[in-house]
């Protein structure tokens, strides 16, 4: 898990902080928001002080104190961050956000996470009625930061990737430039080629599949019919954006219609070549199919929910903690046995909640060995130990009851598709 200092300084050298609007994310959050049909959906950094907001749709302010964040929770969390009801949920019920305009009563928040591991941010989802969201759209979710991550991280310049050279007919193929040609051909990376007007010139196999087409069905065909309604509009302003040089490429998500009629959500890059003594201007996208990424999500979320709700309905007290030591993970059972509730303990450290002071050094060495590789002792075995109670020595104490119901709506759909 990386430290504060550390995610600090991955947000610093993306260079992202106070920039203007990019076009590439804000069609990220217009799709979240549609995904989700909800007013609002943003692309959050979370600074030393403060969340500033890249890319916004749905609320007019540029930024928040991080202690009002949303955010900040969801950055110190794997996967997507679900409050269904905020004011039945005592993080944030009392939230000035929460408690007045934009009055945020619903929350889905995936994190941001660098290629080092480092949350930065988050892009999520608000609403102003209390709601569920299906494992569906939380993949979508997730899959969404993904792509937001990717072009900040292309942005920084981690990931650029070289422009496919062009020749005339009657230049000589290289035996490297013969590979590309090859790869693009053969590859598993959808790629379509087509007029300034967007007819369709060149396809691969795997464009033509993600389509349920064949490539030769593809020629002379209107890119435009392909594409979703709710997208033709931005679709046509970013590539006249690249026909008049303002932009040279651009990356956007995409839904495009397949042969029977299914929807099927891409991610495209798009350039566009302008003409030379040998070739005419054409437009040229790559897509990757995102259905079974997607699709993965899904499996994993609804197999996350499962574990929840067995390790909710144990009689067996679950810790989960970190390197660190500081509990992730806090089942009912837990609250029960240890008299504090999962909110007071989820993110503080293990040993000061429920290990007895003479016995710290003990516990602490033992965590250590055990992360430096050396076999567990205790692993199989039946072994009695003293613990610290929360009645008597957590000043935090909180109701049990009632935050384990409020944090099972925030984690837990009403209703898990195929589970009802």
């Amino acid at each position: 898990m990386v430290d504060e200092v550390e995610r600090l300084a991955a947000l610093r050298r993306l260079d992202v902080l106070d920039t203007v609007g990019e076009a590439e994310l804000d069609e990220v959050v217009a799709l979240a928001a549609r995904i989700f049909d909800a007013p609002t959906a943003l692309v959050s950094l979370v600074d030393k002080d403060r969340q500033w907001f890249k890319a916004r749709v749905g609320l007019d302010l540029a930024q928040t104190p991080r202690e009002l964040a949303f955010c900040d929770h969801t950055i110190r969390q794997s996967g997507v961050l679900l409050v269904e009801d905020t004011t039945a949920d005592p993080r944030f019920r009392e939230n000035p956000l929460v408690l007045a305009a934009p009055h945020i009563r619903f929350y889905a928040g995936a994190p941001l996470v660098t290629s080092g591991g480092a949350a930065i941010g988050s892009l999520c989802v608000l609403d102003t009625r209390a709601r569920t969201a299906s494992a569906h759209q939380q993949a979508m979710l997730l899959a969404l930061a993904d792509q937001v991550m990717r072009q900040l991280e292309t942005r920084a310049g981690h990931h650029l990737r070289p422009a496919r050279p062009r020749r005339g007919p009657d230049q000589p193929v290289s035996v490297r430039q013969a590979h590309l040609d090859r790869l693009v051909a053969e590859g598993s990376t959808g790629y379509v080629e087509t007029t300034a007007d967007g007819v369709i010139v060149a396809a691969n196999a795997a464009a033509a599949r993600m389509l349920g087409y064949e490539p030769e069905e593809l020629g002379g065909q209107s890119a435009r019919q392909f594409a979703h309604p709710d997208h033709l509009m931005d679709t046509d302003s970013a590539i006249e954006a690249l026909k008049s040089g303002i932009r040279s490429s651009y990356e956007a998500t995409r839904i495009y219609r397949h042969r029977t009629g299914r929807a099927v959500q891409m991610q495209c890059t798009v350039s566009y070549l302008a003409a030379t003594p040998d070739a005419p201007a054409s437009i040229a996208a790559l897509l990757f199919d995102l259905s079974p990424r997607i699709g993965a999500y899904t499996d994993r979320l609804t197999a996350e929910l499962g574990r929840r709700r067995v390790l909710d309905a144990a009689t067996d007290a679950y810790i989960h903690i970190d390197r660190r030591g500081v509990v992730l993970e806090w089942n009912a059972a837990a609250e029960s046995v240890f008299g504090y509730a999962a909110d007071d303990a989820i993110g503080e450290e293990l040993a000061g909640l429920i290990v007895p002071e003479d016995q710290r050094t003990a516990h602490t060495e033992g965590i250590r060995r055990l992360l430096e590789g050396a076999p567990p002792t205790l692993l199989g075995t039946t072994v009695e130990l003293t613990a610290r109670h929360g009645r008597s020595h957590g000043p935090r104490r909180a109701d049990a009851v009632e935050r384990r119901r409020s944090r099972s709506q925030q984690r837990l759909p009403r209703v898990l598709p195929g589970h009802r």
